[in-house]
């Protein structure tokens, strides 16, 4: 898929997250694009053409200051990236400051609509929120929710062989 055919579908999914045209929710010149929501959160899609995807991240949170709180919410957030269980499919990593975590995961351009990358967008809009709460409280997880789930049928898609 060359650059130019990677953009216009990239282009059409994100035109297809609103109802309007007016809008106009497309990749810029250094094909990215940025939304920021009502209710708080922004969410960042990058095109890698190279790989035929779309990389959608958002930032889920500071961690605590204080190492002994560090320590136990990174365990806790790298719980939650096992097998993506406590993330429906994304991934969690630091920032380069090393202080803000960030909610990532990539989409496969081929065959992408609207309503799949809607999708993935409410998803990690939800977690990324629910992410930014627990970091602030300095508890990165509710009870339980660190453990993988038997049947995730949305996880499907996010494995490639």
């Amino acid at each position: 898929m060359d650059v130019t055919e990677a953009r216009a579908i990239a282009n059409a999914a994100l035109a297809g997250l609103t109802a309007d045209a007016a809008e106009d929710m497309k990749l810029d010149d250094d094909g990215v694009c940025r939304l920021v929501f009502e209710r708080g959160g922004n969410m960042y899609f990058i095109l890698d053409a190279a790989s035929a995807d779309l990389i959608v991240w958002s930032p889920a949170g500071i961690l605590p200051p204080e190492p002994p709180q560090q320590a136990s919410v990174l365990r806790q957030l790298m719980q939650a990236n096992l097998f993506w269980g406590g993330t429906h499919g994304a991934t969690l990593s630091l920032a380069s400051d090393g202080e803000t975590v960030i909610l990532q995961r990539r989409v496969s351009l081929y065959g992408l609509t609207g309503d799949e990358l809607g999708f993935f967008v409410e998803q990690m809009l939800e977690d990324a929120i629910t992410f930014n709460h627990g970091l602030a409280l300095s508890v990165a997880l509710p009870d339980g929710t660190a453990e993988p789930e038997i049947e995730r049928p949305h996880l499907s898609g996010a494995i490639r062989g």
